[in-house]
């Protein structure tokens, strides 16, 4: 997971090699389902590295499992864009 905040500032949760060792990346099953998921709010999962004043634009991730491989390259990945409501 990757949070942008600007055009060249971003942060991440952690780096791949960590992702499936980070508990707070970790998917959680859905009960009576063969589905996953991970409900996070951006601002809490980046608290500790969002600078004064910085707020985040978007969200850039993607889901990996254990064992899997995408080859060629790293996976394809999702954007959230971030509306601010005030």
């Amino acid at each position: 997971v990757l949070g942008k905040v600007g055009l060249f500032t971003s942060y991440e949760v952690a780096p791949l090699d960590q992702v499936l060792s980070t508990p707070a990346l970790r998917m959680r099953k859905v009960p009576d389902s063969s589905k996953f998921r991970l409900t996070f709010i951006p601002e809490d999962l980046f608290a500790d590295q969002l600078q004064p004043g910085e707020q985040l634009e978007e969200v850039w991730y993607f889901v990996v499992r254990s064992g899997f491989s995408y080859p060629p390259g790293p996976p394809p990945f999702e954007i959230i864009s971030l509306l601010d409501c005030q």
